[in-house]
C-alpha cells in the first residue's frame, strides 16, 4: 500500500488519467483543495488590477468614450451612483480585492482563520453586486460591461473563499 504523504501530485494526475488507483479518492480531493487558496490569490490580484484600471478610467471620466468590453460605460461612470459617501466605488473594489488577496495569501500559508474572515468580507460583494446591477438596469438604463466583469470576478472570489472555508471546517471535524 502506498502512503499518501509520499505520492506527488503529478503521479496522482497520471494515475487517474490512466485509470490506475494508487491513492485514495479523499486524498486526491484534499490535494486539489490545496490549490484553491492559490487560485483565490490569482483571482484576487486579477480583480484588484481590473478594478484599478476601472478606477483610472473613472478618474479621467471626461475623456472616457467607450470601455473595452462594451459601449455604455461612460453613461454608468458619469452618474452620482459611482460614489459611495464621496469615495469612488472602484476604489472600494480595489481595496476589497486587495484585502481578500491578502487573506488568500494568509490561507495559502496555513492560517485557517483567513478563510472564515474571507467569507465574511467576501459576503459583502453579494448585496453590492445586486444593488449596483439594479442601479444600472432600473435607474441608469445602461450596463457597463467592464463593471460586470469586475462583479463576476468578485463573485468567483467569494465562491473560492466558501470552498476554502467548507474545506477547513471539514478537515477540523475529522
Amino acid at each position: 500500500m502506498i502512503t499518501t504523504q509520499s505520492v506527488p501530485f503529478a503521479k496522482i494526475l497520471k494515475d487517474s488519467f490512466l485509470g490506475q488507483s494508487t491513492v485514495r479518492p479523499d486524498f486526491i480531493a484534499g490535494e486539489t483543495l490545496k490549490a484553491v487558496p492559490l487560485l483565490a490569490l490569482i483571482v484576487g490580484v486579477v480583480g484588484a488590477t481590473w478594478s484599478w484600471r476601472l478606477l483610472q478610467w473613472y478618474i479621467s471620466a471626461n475623456t472616457l468614450t467607450a470601455c473595452i468590453l462594451g459601449t455604455q460605460c461612460p453613461l454608468v461612470f458619469q452618474t452620482s451612483f459611482s460614489y459611495f459617501y464621496g469615495v469612488p466605488i472602484h476604489m472600494l473594489a480595489v481595496a476589497w480585492f486587495v484585502l481578500l488577496s491578502g487573506l488568500a495569501l494568509a490561507r495559502l500559508y496555513g492560517i485557517e482563520k483567513a478563510s472564515l474572515i474571507g467569507v465574511s468580507i467576501g459576503a459583502l460583494c453579494v448585496p453590492a453586486i445586486i444593488y449596483l446591477d439594479y442601479i444600472q438596469l432600473a435607474v441608469i438604463h445602461a450596463i457597463c460591461s467592464d463593471c460586470e466583469l469586475a462583479h463576476l470576478i468578485g463573485a468567483i472570489l467569494f465562491v473560492l473563499f466558501i470552498i476554502m472555508y467548507r474545506s477547513d471546517r471539514k478537515s477540523n471535524r475529522t
